[in-house]
């Protein structure tokens, strides 16, 4: 992959990036969580799995923001991987428990949602690497779609506290 960055202020371009692209991931993450009406056990094994991954992601979060911050792009990708790593562990986490019949489509969907956002976790490790500026706002503008069919799901599903938990969803630069 070449790089395709205009560099007309790299550091501030992905300085916003790097939040907007962890705070999906988070919001995502968390959609999972809380509860419907129904499938407490299912509430409560999901709950546990997204707050041993909010604990994890915080201080994720504060590192990978300040290295963005510094221009470490290398070390802003280690990090980002290290994250996607443990999203894709707590998203199969949650896969593998058992759903309630009656939000079992929407869970489906907020988890093929989650599934699609791990996959594009190397893209934006390769676009921090090489600081591509263009790529990284490519893969944040389908964060933000992917983010918004994982919110309709945990909506559908009765999760509608935890769409709604973390930063605002749906805002476009």
């Amino acid at each position: 992959m070449s790089s395709n960055s205009k560099h007309t202020n790299p550091s501030g371009l992905a300085r916003g990036l790097a939040g907007a692209l962890l705070s999906t991931i988070v919001v995502l993450a968390l959609a999972g969580c809380g509860g419907g009406d129904s499938g407490e056990e299912f509430v409560a094994d999901a709950n546990s799995v997204c707050a041993e991954f909010e604990s994890f992601s915080s201080g994720q979060e504060e590192a990978f923001q300040k290295q963005v911050a510094s221009g470490d792009f290398d070390q802003a990708a280690d990090t980002f991987e290290e994250y996607g790593a443990e999203l894709k562990r707590s998203i199969t986490e949650i896969s593998d428990l058992e759903r309630p019949s009656g939000d079992r489509e929407a869970i489906d969907a907020f988890i093929q949602s989650s599934e699609e956002l791990t996959e594009l976790v190397p893209g934006v490790v390769d676009a921090l690497r090489e600081s591509d500026t263009a790529t990284l706002l490519s893969v944040a503008t389908r964060l933000q779609e992917v983010q918004g069919s994982a919110d309709r799901a945990a909506r559908q599903a009765g999760l509608d506290d935890c769409a709604e938990a973390g930063p605002a969803t749906g805002t476009a630069s």
